[in-house]
């Protein structure tokens, strides 16, 4: 079992034995190390990737499994404030992965095709294998409406591509 960073006063830091019982892994319980607090992000830091640019808040992290290939990814959505921040690109999702933390997606940027912005971000999940997905409407025309919804997931090399 590897270590696991939740940061105080999270409510999972106070349930985190009780959730190894319910997932049947009581016997981990009893032999795991201490568990270690790190604050990861938090409201006020700076966004890495974009200079001048920091966290306004932090949303909804999603952690890999406890164990198994992909422990140690943590992804999470953040609302952006600062320079060049507007309502078309204010929220991306950041990995933390090994000790980096870095921006997997933001609105605003362009499908791996290239030729639409993804806007809203949401349903972000970590896979059991440690890479990330989420479903994001893309804008096909400038000022309209979203008009469908995309899957998007992290590949092997680490990049982002469309499922559906």
């Amino acid at each position: 079992m590897r270590r696991t960073d939740i940061t105080p006063g999270h409510p999972c830091a106070s349930q985190l034995p009780r959730l190894l019982v319910v997932a049947g892994a009581a016997s981990l319980a009893a032999a795991a190390p201490p568990i270690r607090y790190s604050t990861i992000a938090a409201s006020g830091d700076p966004a890495p990737g974009l200079p001048g640019v920091t966290f306004a808040r932090v949303l909804d992290p999603r952690l890999d499994a406890i164990a198994g290939v992909g422990a140690g990814t943590i992804a999470f959505q953040v609302r952006l404030e600062g320079p060049g921040v507007s309502e078309a690109n204010n929220t991306a999702v950041y990995v933390q992965r090994d000790s980096s933390l870095f921006m997997f997606a933001r609105e605003g940027d362009l499908t791996p095709s290239g030729d639409f912005p993804l806007s809203q971000i949401s349903g972000l999940v970590v896979r059991s294998d440690g890479r990330v997905m989420f479903t994001a409407p893309v804008i096909e025309a400038p000022g309209s409406n979203p008009v469908r919804l995309a899957l998007f997931a992290e590949n092997a090399a680490g990049e982002r591509e469309e499922l559906a």
